[in-house]
């Protein structure tokens, strides 16, 4: 359920109480076309009995993404753009003027919903607390504090974990220790002299420095209890314009002030740059003859960097600084101020940052300057900081899980920003006031501690102050006229915490609300709160008392972003708003069992049983190896050991069901090093026999000529896959091709089985592994879907209906299911599978029923939200919800009635299966370049698929099998095997033709399986089909999947027309010859069954012992599919595509499934139907059929007979109850209404 999609970013806003986002399809944010003016009014009034005066926030986010929406304040006069001082907010009993909100609003109607977002809330001003002074701003917890009214001069980091102590320099001389450790804010004064400059190393080890302002450095030490200051007297009285600390040991850097002040002692001269430890010092000299104004350490690499004005520059060093190396150049940019990054910033947006330094411009803007893999230092400006003159940076330095790469910038002419390091979202103001020193404490980055002088600060409520009313009214009118609609007294103490929102006062939070109103003003709509918007979607869901889901075997996660305060947050189980505790509701109501995955520690979970909701098992650990740094998986083990400390410290640990390794993740994702890999292909080559020659890439064979094998090895890149960046034009180098496709999967298996590893070694030891694979333009393939999980790369193979939904009939992703079912057989693994719950009702239940009804296990309705938290493009809004929540009520509800029989039965074995070749899949991957248009899809897997819902038409059941299968000897229990594609894996053949010759039929189209992996011809598969020779030519490759180009199915010329001639169960008849034709010339041996229009040999049989070989030269799925696509270009949506196509080709159909027929293959479920898909699975406790139906509409009377259980005697639908149960033709004969979906109970 971790899904991390480029526009999900963990977004805290930390001004004011409000804030929170509306939910629409995700757009560009540059802009949007905004409604015409004098449509939406709004007006605030602050209550007559107020105390204090009053300033409201209203946002609005028309474009469906963190910080992408307009927040503007209300006060006296109306609409302000930035914060009203103090003296501009609306006196108690005052009313503003209304505010135009119709310009904040977009005209266009988004995707899914036509109501928008708009949140006010309160910020009180008392008026007895001064705003100046030392200011400490929790941006998670939501709080701004005014712990002392001293204008610290500067301010000094000790690296406290517990963000409590530091140091400062006071105004009129001085240095105190700032510590509030204890609950209560302690200030020792620890000198009387006065400092420009103080730096600390690290709590607890006692050292501060300090860079006097008369000359000279000091140091003072703790010992004994007591605080010591002495002058460090080789400093002389030279002045200093920065310090910065080493944070590994009591060091500390000192830039001089002037030239005068360099250091001129014996032969050193111009020393611009010193360092000093705790003793005599200085323990460093260095000559750059550079001045430098400010300083910052690069905490994990030993680094300093330097800024002054002749640019930036950096110093490193090995743990001595007597090493300290010569400066390094970065740039010649002048910066105000520099903060170095110490290695990390994780989370959605997560990378890796070493090397990185960052500068606030002296013209404006902010710059990261980073060290690359090429060693060489590049500068890229952080476009959404924009031209913001900043005069203080300071790094969020906080590590693990709570590392999140933010820079707090102080602006020169006034407000407090966190700037993103990513560059994804725009800069959070977090005060207007003006900021001249910042501090922040290591451990975690959400707290900063910052110097307020007077002006434009706003009052800060003081702990314990309390208003006598904290209400105010908010009123939304439309029209020129005002005509009011709603009006709300804005007084509920009961406050929700926003999904993008915080409150920087102290407890209690202030009022708040959040309402939904109509794009359209003259629409049907009427304006919801959000607490009534909640209501209407738990009275849509119903609830029936005593539903068994905590009892569940099924795991049925959701993304809830309604049930915390960000995207994959924590939900407030404690002490929740009456908001909170209606998302939370709806959450039990709609069957979801992974509660604890939101749950903070134990408390939560006794919170939890006291609201009436059973703990289980149901947690999902979320990591990100695709922003994981290049090295060994070991390097996580300390990530995942310290994980599962601080779970079982909090009482969670057990409750873990599941790790993922990522979302929509490929092989470019390996973490060890490039070299690394290098190594282990080379030695798998040189272990299967290999010669250099044949894996040296064509920019490397001139290097390589003339030189013996041992030097020609070390020419021999794995190098990146082809669709990732890497060469697109290896097919004349084809065993390097196919054997770097192999091994790089096969290498991310065993990188990935390490993490499987180490999961179970520190989590429980049942503990799920998986990654989610993306139905993309191989779905699926054969190394990621199906050999990942059967060489341990993880345990639960993964996927979803996102993209399949837009490309293909639905119905095809049943072949998907049944990869992914194969890949479960390896091990008897669970199936997880997201299914998208926000699309039209009936689709999401049909999902939900076809996946059950394929063996899987654990669904994730990813996502659903609450149109005031979701900020993502496939959410589910309020509106759908309305319509959706019941269909999901109904499938959870549903499969709890049978939960234990249904999760432990798996799919009866079939007798036809469809070949999915490794080596095809090489090809297809490596060999492919032009994937032009949207979500193309490689003509295989189209044909495959298409003989799968052919065969499903004719209610065959069907298996996966790969040629490693077919190696390994594992067909036995097979009668037909469907092939489509031209590579085929050599070691496969001679186990292939044995199982002919023992009655097998083959059915083979794409190529046959003719060459091998490396694209030689086999003599043994000519034979097989008893072919002289034959060509095969493939001007389409990929097909588009939203239409509207040439190689769209829909809009494709026919290459030729082929037409099997009528024979024992086969009739004569005509099919398109589509993407390719191969052309063949059999022997006396083969039978020509088909012929092209030109009367050449389009399809061959060959009898081989007791079995059959049978290529046809056309693709028989496309001939099938075809016909039904129907294109719709006047829909509005984007998936054009009727998804639930019914005009198949009956011929067609009855040609593929015709061999199965003569293999005698068992059919377990029959229905009256063809387009209702039926499936047999057994277990301990017995058999369900699950039906789902592919039609458009209900079937008043469905015929379901079920040849696979004769001896069944009694039949239960779970929607009908129990069904009359006759002996018809085909065994066990039901009839039943259908509308999507239902389980029949077998006894």
């Amino acid at each position: 359920m971790w899904k991390e999609r480029s526009i999900m970013r963990r977004f805290i806003s930390a001004l004011a109480l409000v804030t929170a986002v509306c939910i629409i399809a995700a757009q560009n944010a540059a802009g949007y076309e905004s409604l015409d003016p004098d449509l939406w009014h709004v007006r605030v009034t602050n209550s007559a009995d107020a105390h204090d005066r009053l300033c409201v926030r209203v946002y609005v986010n028309p474009v469906g993404i963190p910080g992408g929406g307009d927040t503007i304040y209300i006060g006296r006069g109306g609409e302000q753009k930035r914060m009203p001082t103090v003296g501009h907010w609306l006196e108690p009993g005052q009313s503003s003027d209304w505010t135009d909100i119709g310009v904040h609003i977009p005209a266009k109607k988004p995707e899914t919903n036509d109501l928008i977002g708009v949140f006010v809330g309160a910020m009180y001003a008392p008026y007895d607390v001064e705003a100046a002074g030392l200011i400490r701003i929790d941006t998670r917890a939501g709080t701004i504090e005014q712990i002392s009214k001293t204008k610290y001069t500067d301010l000094g980091s000790a690296h406290d974990r517990a963000q409590k102590y530091f140091f400062g320099a006071r105004p009129g001389g001085g240095i105190d220790v700032i510590d509030g450790s204890s609950g209560n804010w302690i200030f020792t004064s620890i000198s009387d002299t006065a400092y420009n400059r103080v730096v600390g190393y690290r709590a607890g080890s006692g050292v501060a420095f300090g860079a006097k302002a008369a000359g000279g450095l000091d140091v003072m030490s703790l010992g004994e209890g007591k605080w010591t200051t002495t002058n460090l007297a080789n400093a002389g009285t030279r002045h200093y314009s920065d310090l910065s600390p080493e944070a590994l040991q009591p060091l500390m850097f000192a830039a001089p002030a002037t030239a005068d002040d360099y250091y001129q002692g014996g032969d050193r001269k111009n020393c611009g740059l010193e360092t000093w430890n705790h003793t005599a010092g200085p323990s460093g000299l260095y000559e750059p003859d550079k001045l430098y104004t400010d300083l910052a350490f690069g905490r994990y690499y030993q680094m300093v960097y330097c800024a002054g004005p002749k640019g930036l520059d950096y110093f490193t060093w090995a743990g001595d600084p007597e090493l300290l190396d010569l400066p390094a150049h970065i740039n010649d940019t002048v910066y105000n101020s520099i903060t170095g990054d110490d290695g990390y910033a994780v989370g959605d947006a997560a990378t890796f940052m070493a090397h990185t330094v960052f500068g606030a411009k002296t013209g404006g803007g902010i710059d990261k300057c980073w060290k690359g893999e090429d060693n060489v230092w590049h500068t890229a400006a952080l476009t959404k900081a924009g031209n913001t003159t900043y005069s203080i940076l300071w790094k969020d330095w906080a590590e693990g899980e709570n590392r999140n790469g933010h820079i707090f910038a102080a602006g020169k002419s006034g407000g407090l920003w966190r700037v993103d390091a990513n560059d994804i979202e725009k800069p959070l103001l977090l005060s207007p006031g003006k900021f001249t020193n910042l501090v922040g404490c290591r451990e975690l980055g959400s707290v900063i501690y910052g110097v307020a002088s007077e002006g434009d600060q706003p009052a800060v409520r003081a702990p314990g102050k309390e208003a006598a009313n904290q209400g105010f009214i908010v009123e939304l009118a439309r029209g020129p006229q005002k005509e009011v609609v709603r009006k709300v007294d804005v007084s509920d103490p009961d406050l929700t915490f926003f999904g993008v929102g915080v409150s920087l006062s102290v407890e209690p939070k202030l009022p708040t609300q959040g309402f939904l109103i109509p794009i359209d003003p003259s629409g049907p709509h009427r304006i919801w709160t959000l607490e009534e918007a909640a209501q209407a979607q738990l009275d849509s869901i119903g609830f029936e008392p005593g539903a068994p889901y905590e009892k569940c075997r099924y795991m049925w996660f959701a993304s809830l972003q309604n049930m915390g305060r960000n995207h994959h947050d924590k939900a407030n189980f404690k002490n929740p708003s009456r908001l909170e505790k209606m998302q939370i509701e709806i959450a039990r109501r709609l069957g979801y069992n992974n509660l604890t995955q939101y749950a903070r520690d134990a408390e939560d979970i006794r919170a939890m049983e006291a609201m009436g909701i059973k703990p289980v098992r149901g947690t999902l650990i979320g990591h990100s190896l695709k922003q994981a740094p290049l090295g060994s998986m070991q390097s996580f083990a300390p990530v995942l050991r310290k994980q599962a400390r601080e779970l079982r410290e909090a009482g969670l640990l057990d409750f873990v069901r599941m790790v993922s390794l990522g979302d929509e993740y490929n092989v470019q994702c390996i973490v060890s090093t490039p070299e690394e890999q290098d190594a282990a292909f080379v030695a798998h080559l040189k272990q299967k026999g290999f010669k250099p020659g044949d894996f040296i890439r064509p920019e490397d064979e001139a290097a390589a000529a003339g030189k013996p094998e041992n030097e020609q090895w070390k020419l021999v890149h794995l190098g990146s896959a082809a669709q990732f960046g890497g060469d697109k034009n290896l097919a004349r180098k084809p065993k390097l091709l196919y054997e770097a496709y192999v091994f790089r999967y096969e290498f991310w298996a065993r990188e990935n089985a390490e993490f499987t590893r180490l999961v179970k070694q520190y989590f429980p030891e049942d503990t799920e592994t998986g990654i989610n694979f993306t139905p993309d333009a191989s779905w699926p393939d054969v190394p990621r879907f199906i050999n990942m999980v059967r060489d341990g790369g993880m345990t639960v193979p993964w996927s979803e209906d996102w993209y399949g939904l837009n490309a293909n009939p639905v119905q095809d992703h049943g072949f998907m299911f049944a990869a992914l079912r194969h890949a479960a057989d390896y091990n008897n693994a669970p199936v997880s599978f997201y299914t998208i719950p926000l699309y039209p009702a009936n689709e999401v239940l049909r999902m939900n029923y076809y996946a059950l009804g394929n063996q899987v296990k654990f669904i994730n309705h990813y996502a659903i939200f609450h149109q005031a938290y979701g900020h993502h493009g496939v959410y589910l809004d309020f509106m759908q919800g309305l319509a959706n929540y019941p269909v999901i009520r109904r499938i959870t509800s549903t499969v709890a009635r049978i939960d234990e029989r249904l999760y432990r039965a798996r799919m009866r074995p079939a007798e036809a299966a469809i070949l999915m070749l490794k080596a095809t899949d090489a090809w297809d991957r490596e060999d492919v370049v032009d994937n032009l248009g949207q979500h193309p899809t490689y003509v295989n897997n189209w044909d495959r698929k298409s003989l799968f819902l052919a065969l499903r038409h004719a209610h065959v059941p069907v298996d996966i099998v790969t040629d490693d299968d077919v190696a390994a000897g594992k067909l036995s229990k097979y009668k037909v095997l469907y092939l489509t594609g031209q590579y085929l894996l050599s070691e496969s053949v001679p186990n292939l033709t044995q199982w002919v010759k023992d009655g097998g039929i083959l059915v083979s189209s794409g190529g046959g399986g003719l060459l091998n992996q490396h694209g030689e011809p086999m003599p043994a598969m000519y034979n097989l089909y008893g072919l002289e020779s034959a060509n095969l030519k493939r001007p389409i490759r990929v097909i588009a999947g939203l239409g509207g180009y040439d190689f769209s199915l829909e809009r494709m010329e026919p290459l030729d027309i082929m037409t099997f001639r009528a024979g024992p169960g086969r009739e004569s008849k005509s099919i398109p010859v589509l993407c390719y034709k191969q052309t063949m010339k059999p022997t006396a041996q083969a039978s020509v069954i088909a012929t092209y229009s030109d009367g050449s040999p389009a399809a061959v049989e060959r009898r081989v012992g007791r079995g059959q070989a049978v290529l046809s030269g056309g693709l028989l799925g496309l001939a099938y599919l075809r016909p039904a696509m129907n294109w719709i270009p006047e829909s509005p949506s984007a998936q054009k595509y009727d998804h639930y196509p019914e005009s198949y080709p009956s011929a067609v159909r009855r040609l593929i499934s015709s061999w199965a027929k003569a293999a005698q293959v068992h059919r377990y479920v029959l229905t009256s139907d063809r387009l209702v898909d039926a499936t047999l699975q057994e277990g301990p406790l017995g058999a369900v059929v699950t039906l789902t139906s592919f039609r458009k509409r209900d079937i008043p009377q469905l015929t379901v007979s079920i040849p696979g259980l004769p001896g069944a005697r009694k039949i239960t639908s779970l929607r009908h109850g129990d069904l009359k149960v006759t002996q018809g033709k085909y065994g066990p004969t039901v009839r039943l209404p259908m509308d999507v979906g239902d389980f029949l109970v077998i006894d």
